[in-house]
């Protein structure tokens, strides 16, 4: 990718934030303790990385970034419910302590979406949280987060990806559900993947998706049952 280091507009600094190559993010990050932007949708992407990206290096260039950048609320708000021993840890999401984070986050005028959808996109054992938490508050403005995941990541977060958008997505979601039918990279998850997708399509109810729907209807016996459930919320009865 060209790095377009020269502009410092939001957009180009929040392409570089939601990269997935640390040493852009890393970019990001210094262009965004330089720019002294400290609007809602940049300290919730800085936050995200700050707690959830998986190298040590760029979490604490993150940490100090947000420190920098953030009023003190937001500060005193992730002092008092965060430890970085405990980020892999599913029982601060059982706990409820995320979610009582997320929600004084927002309160204070940071975008929690970016948040959830970065700890959405980690390879541990919290993304079922991360996700449930992003469908419980219905945010659209994790929307088009959730289509760059599941149109550019990996399976199992695709598969995450797939059921909030069902609940939040709206028609926004419709056209890249329908291109998530036919994901195929190999293996059980693309199954599940197509499942979720038409599970998905059935429960926005939009009917650009029923011939798409209706050339699932001879897969694999779990993806074939949620197409004809999805056409049967559509007003179309499988045949």
């Amino acid at each position: 990718m060209k790095c377009d280091c020269d502009d410092t507009s939001p957009e180009n600094l929040h392409k570089f934030l939601e990269s997935d190559d640390p040493a852009l993010i890393g970019m990001g990050l210094s262009m965004a303790k330089g720019s002294a932007d400290s609007s809602g949708e940049t300290l919730g992407m800085v936050l995200g990385i700050y707690l959830f990206h998986g190298d040590k290096n760029i979490r604490s260039l993150a940490k100090k970034t947000f420190t920098k950048l953030a009023p003190s609320g937001p500060k005193r708000i992730v002092r008092e419910y965060w430890q970085a021993e405990f980020r892999n840890e599913s029982w601060v999401w059982e706990e409820g302590w995320m979610q009582d984070m997320v929600s004084e986050i927002d309160e204070a005028g940071i975008n929690p979406a970016y948040l959830l959808v970065r700890a959405l996109r980690t390879d541990d054992d919290i993304p079922e949280f991360a996700a449930r938490v992003l469908g419980e508050i219905g945010d659209e403005r994790a929307v088009e987060l959730l289509i760059g995941v599941l149109l550019n990541d990996n399976k199992s977060n695709r598969w995450y990806a797939a059921r909030v958008l069902g609940e939040i997505g709206g028609e926004r979601a419709v056209e890249p559900l329908i291109e998530a039918l036919s994901y195929d990279e190999g293996g059980w998850y693309d199954y599940e993947v197509h499942e979720a997708a038409a599970e998905a399509l059935g429960e926005i109810g939009d009917k650009r998706a029923v011939e798409p729907l209706i050339g699932l209807l001879d897969a694999g016996w779990k993806v074939s049952k949620a197409a004809a459930e999805a056409l049967k919320k559509l007003g179309h009865e499988a045949k």
